[in-house]
């Protein structure tokens, strides 16, 4: 190891959250387009054949989503003041292997603050079917809700009329653990690149955190930096160029985007 040698720490906070496709603006939409323009229905098929398991068939879990039907509408009813002027309202319910639901999305581009958010995610994290043992097998459904009175309020007597699944579809998620392999394996370029930077009489400590976006085949749709302590945009770029040469590998969720925010720690 040479004198300028340096070491990056990456700390151990790994902040993912999952965008779906139609609450992405047109920049991705064009993108998955452009991608699935490229693949095949056969090998579509195929990959979906993979994710298939008898405790999450869709008409297991359409019995399982309509036994928790009181419980969306209460969630709802509490968040009403953002909903006033629909009639209408799309919800998305992605449940984890372990049978509860993990990932809450309202759809159609409403518009909520991070507090009621929460709430709302709290609200429906309801254990809804039998665990599996497949870690990456995930459930997702979206749920059209019919309003009466500008209220998510429901006949109590003709509840399905009132609440409907449009999709159930069992999908890949991407695990933190496949993405964490990744970017240690990419920290040797960052590494090479940082040690060249030393070269130069710049103090050489600092931290850079980076927010980048993955799609579905694994690409890296965009990435940027949201936080430095360095002063030196070309060794910022230079670390965005690797970060947006990894691959991720591809996972069965159409239009899935993983967001990722990343810090790195720079010690001479």
């Amino acid at each position: 190891m040479s004198r300028y040698a340096a070491r990056i720490t990456m700390l151990s906070a790994l902040l993912i959250s999952i965008l779906f496709s139609n609450c992405t603006n047109k920049f991705f939409k064009t993108h998955r387009l452009k991608k699935t323009a490229d693949s095949s229905a056969d090998s579509e098929q195929m990959l979906k054949n993979e994710f298939k398991h008898p405790l999450r068939d869709s008409s297991v879990i359409a019995v399982k989503i309509e036994g928790v039907y009181p419980e969306i509408r209460k969630a709802l009813s509490n968040i009403d003041m953002f909903l006033t002027n629909r009639k209408k309202v799309r919800i998305s319910l992605t449940i984890a292997p372990d049978g509860k639901i993990a990932i809450v999305s309202l759809l159609d581009s409403i518009k909520i603050d991070s507090l009621s958010m929460t709430e709302l995610k709290n609200s429906l994290a309801l254990s809804v079917c039998e665990p599996i043992e497949n870690d990456i097998l995930y459930t997702k459904t979206v749920l059209l809700v019919n309003r009466i009175n500008n209220l998510a309020l429901v006949n109590p007597i003709n509840v399905d009329t009132k609440i409907q699944i449009e999709t159930i579809e069992n999908v890949e998620m991407r695990l933190k653990s496949s993405i964490m392999k990744v970017v240690e394996k990419g920290l040797i370029e960052i590494q090479a690149v940082y040690n060249e930077r030393l070269r130069n009489p710049i103090t050489g400590d600092g931290r850079i955190t980076v927010k980048f976006l993955i799609d579905e085949y694994g690409g890296i749709l965009r990435a940027s930096i949201i936080k430095s302590t360095f002063n030196d945009s070309e060794f910022e770029e230079k670390l965005l160029d690797i970060v947006k040469s990894w691959n991720f590998g591809k996972i069965f969720n159409p239009g899935n985007i993983d967001e990722v925010i990343f810090p790195f720690v720079f010690t001479k």
